[in-house]
């Protein structure tokens, strides 16, 4: 994901608008490390939903971060509801 794609992301998800943040990552063929990092930490977890578009893409999702790694965990358990 490149570094402006990142920063279109993040500024949707700071400002709330998360079904445009999930298209605009749903679209990108290399989500890395950082990219998830950032997508998953800004990301309104009660809105998990949203993610069904990309669910499979996110459920294998991994971090190294316990933060990220945790909310991974918890958008996991409700996708697979």
């Amino acid at each position: 994901m490149t570094w402006d794609n990142k920063v279109e992301m993040a500024k949707l998800l700071n400002n709330g608008k998360y079904e445009e943040a999930v298209e605009l990552f749903g679209k990108e063929q290399d989500w890395d490390e950082q990219a998830v990092d950032m997508f998953v930490t800004g990301f309104d977890l009660l809105k998990c939903e949203l993610l069904l578009p990309i669910k499979e893409r996110i459920i294998n999702a991994e971090s190294s971060d316990f933060r990220t790694a945790f909310r991974l965990a918890f958008i996991r358990s409700e996708l697979e509801k």
